[in-house]
C-alpha cells in the first residue's frame, strides 16, 4: 500500500484531546503487508512508525527516473525478505 502526500496528522490520527471522529490509521494493515508513506511532515512520519525513527528513510528531492529506481529496489528487497 502506498500513501502519497500524507501530510495532515488529523487525517490519519485522532487528536489526543478529542478522540471522536473517523481517522484512517485504524483501517491500515497492522500485521501483514507493507505500507510506504510519503510525507513532508516529520511528525506524521514519526507517528506512522510509532516513533521508531530508525524506520524512517529521509529522501531528498529526486528526478522521476531516480524515484522509480528507488521504488523498484525497495520492492525487490521487500519481496526477497518476504519469500525467504
Amino acid at each position: 500500500m502506498v500513501l502519497d502526500g500524507a501530510d495532515k496528522m488529523d487525517t490519519f490520527f485522532p487528536d489526543p484531546d478529542n478522540q471522536a471522529g473517523e481517522h484512517l490509521a485504524k483501517y491500515l494493515p497492522q500485521r501483514n503487508g507493507h505500507i510506504i508513506v510519503t510525507t513532508q511532515n516529520q511528525n506524521v512520519s514519526s507517528r506512522f512508525v510509532d516513533h521508531n525513527t530508525e524506520s524512517i528513510i529521509s529522501v531528498s528531492p529526486m528526478t522521476e527516473e531516480d524515484a522509480i529506481s528507488l521504488l523498484e529496489k525497495s520492492w525487490e528487497l521487500s519481496m526477497n525478505a518476504t519469500w525467504r
